[in-house]
């Protein structure tokens, strides 16, 4: 927790009352009794080990996510929504904030924040799902700069956002739960205490003893080795697509820059991209906020790239410019006729 060192905040625990502590971790000794339970079942059932084992494990997962949501509304840190006299979850947005009281949800009631409600909640998810033996997916875990890929793929990625968001150092409010509650389950998965985040691609000073410059480079070429990775194995026939939502500006005296969104246009021109489309899309809930009733984004950009001819030609700034003032003009009516904020 190291922007939380300041006010008192050292470890992920600090974020808990001591009767939240109690209730979560029996939870979470309840998942592996829970695992126990649905392996003698299945085999009564008729299943052999190996199947029953792999049924509870599923099953044990499916309960862990339960934990981490329940965690998520009951924290130190929960506020209070007076409009609608309910608990609201720590997590609006991608950091934790300050709040000068926190609200306390009843776990064992079905309110909001309750484990039976947060259960519910994930059982319409998986109810929404529907699984097919023709239609399987995989998942893989590795570094972007380093994708290894046998044949072409449809690449549609969204992209870290400079150092706005340390979602490494946010994701171990949820791996710690899910570490003490799944650990044994999936021990590669889980094999660090916290999650790692030597390699993750963001700007963030702390991880380079507070050198910003160290940082900016960092993020730079490592985000120039993912583009050009993605340049090599994207399939020809399709464009690659990046979602784009940073809405973070900086003050120079030039005026309001905004660095992660000039470093992402800059490593996809350096490395071969043209950006032949922008497509606006609502990605957004109503009353995702940043603060009460502010919304936070009206929609996602999606940049459509594709790799530029080698025999493009060129122009110059007066031909650039001269371009721009006709076609801005018509495009961006264009965008107001389509209520694009």
């Amino acid at each position: 927790m190291v922007s939380g060192r300041g006010y008192g905040f050292f470890t992920w625990s600090d974020l808990f009352t001591s009767r939240q502590l109690v209730t979560l971790t029996t939870f979470s000794d309840l998942i592996g009794e829970a695992r126990q339970r649905v392996i003698a079942d299945a085999q009564a059932a008729g299943f052999d080990t190996a199947r029953s084992e792999e049924y509870a494990d599923a099953v044990a997962t499916y309960l862990a996510f339960v934990l981490d949501r329940v965690a998520d509304f009951n924290n130190s840190v929960c506020r209070w929504r007076s409009s609608i006299e309910t608990v609201m979850n720590l997590f609006a947005r991608q950091s934790i904030p300050m709040v000068w009281d926190y609200a306390e949800a009843n776990i064992l009631h079905t309110t909001v924040g309750g484990w039976e409600t947060c259960l519910d909640y994930q059982m319409q998810c998986l109810e929404k799902l529907n699984p097919s033996d023709h239609d399987k997916g995989t998942a893989v875990q590795s570094d972007a700069t380093r994708l290894m890929q046998e044949r072409p793929v449809v690449v549609s990625t969204d992209p870290p956002y400079y150092d706005n968001i340390g979602y490494a150092d946010l994701s171990d409010f949820f791996y710690v739960w899910l570490r003490r509650s799944l650990g044994h389950i999936y021990p590669d998965l889980f094999s660090t205490l916290l999650v790692p985040k030597a390699e993750e691609l963001v700007a963030t000073p702390y991880r380079f003893d507070g050198d910003k410059e160290k940082a900016r480079v960092f993020f730079e070429d490592g985000l120039f080795q993912a583009f050009a990775r993605m340049r090599e194995i994207a399939h020809p026939n399709y464009p690659l697509t990046i979602y784009y939502a940073y809405k973070q500006t900086e003050s120079t005296k030039d005026g309001a820059t905004s660095t992660g969104w000039e470093t992402l246009l800059e490593g996809l021109v350096r490395i071969g991209f043209q950006i032949t489309g922008t497509w606006p899309v609502r990605t957004e809930r109503s009353i995702r906020s940043v603060s009460i009733g502010a919304n936070a984004l009206a929609s996602s950009i999606v940049l459509v790239c594709r790799p530029r001819p080698a025999d493009a030609p060129r122009t110059g700034r007066r031909r650039f410019l001269r371009a721009l003032r006709t076609e801005l003009p018509a495009a961006l009516h264009l965008l107001q006729q389509g209520h694009i904020a």
